[in-house]
């Protein structure tokens, strides 16, 4: 007994997906080593193994290309370097949001459990947006690294 030959369509529908990353791909524009914004506001060192896309490329990537709500832009994101961001299966997405100055004695009060049960409440209301629009939830799982606040460098890390 033989394998079936794949069907046309089958073929016609990969190469045209093909073609589609392909074209997306094309009008990507990755940067690596330093990259320094405009304002002043920070620089970011991609370290080996990794490329970094502006932020008009990163939103185009996670809002039209990856189907994600429309929300603010981010500075850009960071993919691995032998990915294609259009079909990278993760991705580090850069923001920056201007919350405040941390003092060292409320850092060390920070509850970081209740945190992540607000932060779960909020992502619980988000996803029913998602929903609504057609889009697949994203389930918050817990911290990828556990909140911690380094008083030497005045800088509170959460990931």
């Amino acid at each position: 007994m033989f394998a079936k030959e794949p069907d046309d369509s089958v073929s016609v529908h990969l190469a045209s997906q093909l073609k589609k990353i392909d074209s997306v791909e094309k009008t990507l524009h990755y940067q690596t080593g330093k990259i320094e914004w405009q304002n002043g506001l920070a620089t970011l060192q991609i370290p080996k193994g990794f490329k970094f896309q502006n932020s008009s490329e990163a939103k185009y990537i996670i809002e039209d290309v990856w189907g994600n709500l429309k929300e603010q832009a981010p500075l850009g994101m960071v993919v691995p370097e032998k990915l294609m961001a259009s079909i990278a299966n993760y991705a580090f997405i850069v923001e920056y949001q201007n919350i405040g100055f941390v003092k060292d004695d409320d850092a060390s009060k920070i509850n970081y459990t209740d945190l992540l049960k607000e932060m779960k409440e909020d992502n619980a209301k988000v996803d029913e947006e998602r929903k609504k629009a057609g889009i697949s939830e994203m389930n918050l799982l817990g911290w990828a690294t556990a909140p911690h606040y380094d008083k030497e460098k005045k800088v509170l890390y959460w990931a």
